[in-house]
């Protein structure tokens, strides 16, 4: 999986420990497009790139200096959403238009996925993405299933806040800089301008822009951004850490079943919690016995299971957990 440099070294200095490696989501081998799966298949060919990505300015600079031929093709996607001119800015490619009305559409008729009416630009005809190196943080940290079930998606929904929050503060900063290399005297006018389109200087220049963005931006450290994004963007980042320390910790002394919150089961003993579309196999002497948590205490509840035959081990439970078949109970 991996995250694009340095998100991923960010993440790991934010939460003290490795990211979760969500190996249940197989872009390679998409595990929506399986002829089972919950809600019906995704489409073959778009999947989930029915999005088109915001790119900031300091990550199209990225893009176009990669000159690794392997990038080719993407980098040449990336070009023509560039020569279109839509949505661009001194603060990357925006989303905008028709795109944006699209992208809406699939949402209102809960079709992610499974249309092919919207197709990112920077998905290529062999099904790789064309700029996954240099992806933003949505689609960064979307993830169809999750190994840790709602308590993966939580951390990953805090780090696509921040991410996204990182994107939007460091792509005024490091525009700024360029945009204004002797200082800006009213940074909030000078920001106005940039929303605006004022290139100034760099009008008919804007590849150049962008990679003088990228260089701005490769300068900077996680401590530098924490300052650039002030108080908001600490405390995503203090979000983020909570939520990995909450997927990491230990279980709830008491549990009880969330059967009424379900969004279903399915064949196979699969049961569909937290999610529609991830679901959890859950033994079917377990599946049915679940009730007996009812908010005691669990070793209190194993011993019961364990008399009528029904082992539980440390594994399947924290799964139970993780996907919210079973939740924290009050007291």
């Amino acid at each position: 999986m991996g995250l694009p440099s340095p998100y991923e070294d960010w993440l790991v200095a934010i939460t003290g420990a490795p990211l979760p490696r969500e190996e249940r989501a197989t872009c390679h081998d998409c595990a929506m497009c399986a002829p089972d799966a919950p809600g019906g298949t995704f489409h073959p060919v778009t999947r989930c790139c029915t999005y088109v990505p915001r790119i900031p300015n300091f990550m199209l600079g990225r893009i176009l200096a990669d000159t690794d031929p392997a990038a080719e093709e993407g980098r040449a996607t990336v070009l023509r959403r560039l020569a279109s001119g839509h949505g661009l800015s001194p603060l990357g490619l925006e989303v905008v238009g028709a795109d944006q009305a699209a992208y809406e559409k699939v949402i209102e008729e809960q079709s992610f996925g499974r249309s092919d009416e919207l197709r990112c630009p920077h998905h290529l005809s062999d099904g790789r993405c064309g700029i996954w190196k240099h992806r933003n943080g949505i689609c960064a940290t979307w993830f169809c299933r999750h190994e840790d079930g709602a308590l993966g998606e939580r951390f990953w929904e805090a780090t696509q806040r921040m991410l996204t929050e990182v994107e939007r503060a460091v792509g005024y900063w490091v525009a700024r800089r360029v945009r204004y290399p002797a200082g800006a005297t009213d940074e909030q006018a000078a920001d106005e301008a940039l929303f605006n389109c004022d290139w100034g200087p760099w009008i008919g220049r804007e590849e150049d822009f962008f990679l003088a963005c990228a260089r701005e931006f490769e300068a900077l450290s996680w401590a530098r951004v924490r300052q650039i994004g002030q108080r908001h963007l600490q405390t995503l980042a203090r979000t983020v850490a909570d939520r990995a320390a909450e997927r990491t910790g230990p279980l709830p002394v008491r549990l009880r079943s969330n059967r009424a919150d379900w969004h279903g089961t399915l064949p196979g003993d699969r049961v569909l919690a937290y999610s529609a579309i991830d679901p959890l196999v859950v033994p079917a002497d377990l599946l049915e016995a679940l009730e007996a948590f009812d908010g005691r205490r669990v070793p209190e509840v194993l011993a019961e299971l364990a008399e009528g035959g029904i082992e539980v081990d440390a594994d399947l439970l924290r799964a139970l957990r993780a996907f919210e078949v079973l939740v924290p109970a009050e007291g």
